[in-house]
């Protein structure tokens, strides 16, 4: 414990780590003050959730007494109406088909076209829920106008991954490579506890990733919310068509494959983060202990995520390419769409713990033969 506790704190007394948090923060309240900080933004999101709560969350039973007097209101009311036969016509069908035009996408075999129409089936059955229940008819910040999810859940929460990757690298390698960059381990590695230290390094430079990650993400979410308030609204569920938005396949809806309020969506988006950062530690722990030298490594990491990004998505047009775009730079490119229906080949439900899965199983398969390397070169 005592010597977790000392490594730990090299990174947290590391001057650069606490810059570099410092440089991401500051790049993030830089966008948020072009888009939802500044005085003028500030005040229209505040009098448009004002609105919203006057209005009424349920918008079946709207308040009678509501007037709208004022520009923001009027357009309000004109989103309400608007919002309200887009499910009417809404067809899962269609839209699988619309994605295949899009891209040009179509199976070579049959057990894989009736895997992704089976996919856009069960999308169709939630979209017959959705229809039959109230969820379709709560108050929100109008997607049309607003742009309220895509912000958050794809702008800001991909600047996020991308920074929290960073640090986490940084802080796994920097604890991992210290006995090669100072030449310290021939002093080390013969003592019976040098032998263990690098399982313990690697834990401690995971923990102080996650210190400086939680800084970032609650400064960032912190004054996001603070700009743009959720007050009364974190029950709303995600698939009101209020939040709907224009996309790339069309003006539709946010169909999750489950009821989800805006709550349970945005704690799970944060369940999602940890397990992410954890395998991208992991990883990067792997990779280290087999190259065993921190630059290459990170070198090697980003080569990797730039690698996996450019072939999402497949072009095997069949079950491999779900196996391609189970990676984590599929993730970043998603992030918008996470527990909703998504990307042709991911429309599946769990798709984002799948990925976590497959990953956190290689990660774990590398650091043990990367734990193998070490050993036999304490061993030499």
């Amino acid at each position: 414990m005592r010597i977790l506790i000392k490594e730990f704190l090299k990174i947290i007394k590391h001057p650069v780590m606490w810059g570099l948090t410092a440089i991401f923060l500051g790049y993030n309240l830089l966008v948020f003050y072009e888009y939802i900080g500044n005085k003028n933004a500030i005040e229209y999101y505040h009098e448009l959730h004002d609105t919203i709560l006057a209005y009424g969350i349920n918008l079946n039973h709207p308040n009678p007494d509501f007037n709208a007097v004022t520009p923001i209101a009027e357009s309000y009311v004109e989103s309400v109406e608007r919002s309200r036969t887009l499910y009417d016509n809404l067809d899962m069908a269609a839209i699988l088909e619309q994605k295949q035009r899009h891209w040009n996408y179509y199976p070579i075999t049959a057990a894989y076209e009736n895997f992704l129409r089976d996919n856009y089936d069960k999308l169709q059955k939630r979209l017959e829920e959705i229809r039959s229940t109230d969820e379709a008819d709560y108050g929100f910040y109008p997607g049309n106008t607003a742009g309220i999810h895509s912000f958050l859940y794809s702008k800001t929460l991909k600047m996020l991954m991308l920074e929290m990757a960073v640090l986490m690298m940084l802080s796994v390698l920097y604890l991992t490579d210290y006995e090669r960059i100072h030449k310290t381990q021939d002093i080390v590695l013969p003592t019976r506890t040098g032998k263990t230290i690098m399982c313990r390094k690697i834990f401690a430079g995971i923990c102080a990733g996650f210190l400086f990650q939680t800084l970032l993400a609650a400064v960032s979410f912190g004054t996001f919310f603070h700009c743009v308030p959720f007050r009364g609204l974190w029950k709303v569920p995600v698939s009101t068509a209020l939040a709907a938005e224009k996309r790339s396949y069309g003006y539709y809806p946010f169909i999750t494959f489950r009821r989800m309020s805006m709550g349970s969506y945005f704690a799970l988006t944060l369940v999602m983060l940890v397990l992410l950062s954890i395998v991208i530690g992991l990883l990067t722990a792997a990779v280290q202990l087999l190259l065993q030298n921190s630059y290459f490594t990170f070198l090697l990491k980003a080569m990797l995520y730039l690698f996996l990004f450019l072939i999402v998505p497949g072009n095997f047009y069949s079950f491999p390419d779900i196996l391609i775009c189970l990676n984590p730079s599929a993730l970043w490119i998603t992030s918008g769409c996470w527990f909703i229906e998504n990307e042709l080949i991911l429309s599946f439900g769990g798709n984002e713990f799948w990925c976590i899965g497959l990953w956190a199983v290689l990660s774990t398969f590398l650091l043990m033969l990367g734990k193998r390397r070490y050993i036999r070169r304490e061993l030499l």
